[in-house]
């Protein structure tokens, strides 16, 4: 008769194997081209929110009973029950997109996540135009834009202010503005904190990762040297790697 299963015995033996690897894939992003780091930046915050989010959306479905008709009338389908329940089955769907780390992916599958580069053209038209101004070209333009290529805004300005406080005001806004689209650009940033740059947020990323595997700052910072080098990452940081960590918390929300 075999012995009685104790404490330590009763895992399963792949369990601890599982916890003790970590693949090269999640954390090795020294292996990407410097083209890459937004569009997989992007990715993998996004497939590190996929559990939240779809215990979130599969909350709010379970809501909405599963035999929801569809309104008779077309104009009352938008905002409808059904309608929610449609767009909250396509969400859920689209989240199985993110099971695989991007390191993974090959071209085509890479292809839907990545950013289209714009080809730089010639402007037959001011770039900054007054609404009340614009002519036939302006109003083109902003009819047939796409992606936020072209933007409506209203502007509060005070002309009591000289044009160099004006100046610097506006070159504010439109750093913020290039970063940041609605409300949140309108808002001052805090002076001594400025955003991070992609090398950061991808270490910060590999940090995190290797935390939630349970090594400690000492291990994750021997695990990520190839990493830290080709990032750019000062080995000072060393110190303060918790602070990586908390950057990647702050960015999952």
């Amino acid at each position: 008769m075999g012995a009685k299963p104790t404490k330590n015995n009763r895992r399963s033996p792949g369990v601890a194997s599982r916890k003790s690897e970590l693949s090269e894939s999640e954390y090795r992003f020294d292996r990407l081209a410097e083209e890459d780091y937004d569009d997989c930046f992007r990715y993998e915050i996004q497939r590190a929110n996929v559990p939240r989010l779809r215990t979130k959306l599969q909350r709010e479905l379970a809501t909405i009973p599963a035999n929801v008709a569809m309104p008779i009338e077309p104009e009352e389908v938008e905002g409808s029950l059904f309608a929610r329940k449609h767009d909250l089955e396509e969400q859920l769907e689209m989240l199985k997109e993110y099971q695989r780390p991007w390191l993974e992916l090959d071209a085509k599958g890479k292809a839907p996540f990545k950013t289209a580069k714009k080809p730089i053209v010639s402007r037959i038209c001011e770039p900054v135009l007054a609404l009340d101004r614009l002519d036939l070209v302006g109003r083109a333009f902003l009819m047939l834009a796409e992606s936020g290529e072209v933007e409506k805004l209203t502007l509060v300005i005070d002309w009591t202010e000289p044009d160099t406080a004006l100046t610097k005001s506006f070159s504010r806004l439109l750093g913020r503005m290039r970063k940041h689209r609605g409300k949140a650009a309108h808002l001052l940033q805090r002076r001594g904190r400025p955003s991070s740059p992609i090398e950061n947020k991808l270490f910060a990323l590999a940090v995190w990762r290797c935390s939630q595997h349970g090594m400690t700052y000492e291990k994750t910072w021997e695990f990520l040297v190839p990493v830290s080098k080709k990032m750019n990452i000062a080995a000072s940081n060393k110190r303060i790697l918790w602070q990586f960590s908390k950057m990647l918390k702050q960015l999952l929300g």
